[in-house]
């Protein structure tokens, strides 16, 4: 199950910031910050929702990860980098 959350264009960088919740392959919470084109960002969405075998997606060929971590929400250290190197802000 993937869910991602809009994006959030970021102030010193053209590329938007996804905000992914995803499962990792032991069935735990994980989220991820994905800077990735919009284009990108539907592809991911096409290949997700087809029903082709695939159950593991490499994020880090969509785009760029600038942070991850396990659990449904970020802790307030990452919430805190992405809000001082990026101008991000988790609502």
């Amino acid at each position: 199950m993937v869910s991602m959350l809009p994006s959030s264009f970021t102030k010193r960088h053209r590329l938007p910031i996804h905000f992914i919740r995803c499962k990792d392959k032991n069935n735990l919470d994980c989220y991820f910050f994905l800077m990735c084109s919009h284009q990108k960002i539907r592809l991911l969405h096409k290949r997700i929702n087809t029903n082709d075998g695939i159950n593991t997606i490499n994020l880090a060929q969509c785009g760029t990860i600038i942070a991850s971590g396990f659990g449904k929400e970020p802790s307030q250290a990452i919430k805190d980098l992405l809000s001082h190197n990026y101008g991000y802000t988790i609502h």
